[in-house]
């Protein structure tokens, strides 16, 4: 809950839709739980401003960012946190005013 507030608050700051953490928050805790199915439904949600292959796209990033957390494989991790950054500030580059 604690998470899920804070997450509301930045996404006030920043301009995005307070929905946007309630996303972010059930998908990471579903994923943790090993209940990939339903977290995706929450990352797609999460990017729901973007094309359908984007969105895809993105939750694809994500996903492998959390597998690679949890092989351990810092590697793994950067490779698709660069994804995910490329194609989400590609994409909605108006939409992050706030990065870069």
């Amino acid at each position: 809950a604690a998470a899920q507030l804070q997450l509301s608050k930045a996404a006030q700051l920043l301009g995005l839709p307070v929905e946007i953490a309630e996303y972010q928050v059930q998908w990471w805790r579903l994923s943790r739980h090993k209940k990939l199915t339903a977290a995706l439904n929450y990352l797609l949600k999460q990017h729901a401003q973007f094309s359908r292959l984007e969105r895809v796209q993105l939750a694809y990033f994500l996903v492998q960012i959390g597998l690679g957390h949890d092989q351990k494989k810092l590697a793994k991790c950067e490779q698709y946190s660069v994804s995910y950054w490329n194609l989400l500030l590609r994409s909605a580059a108006d939409s992050y005013p706030y990065i870069g």
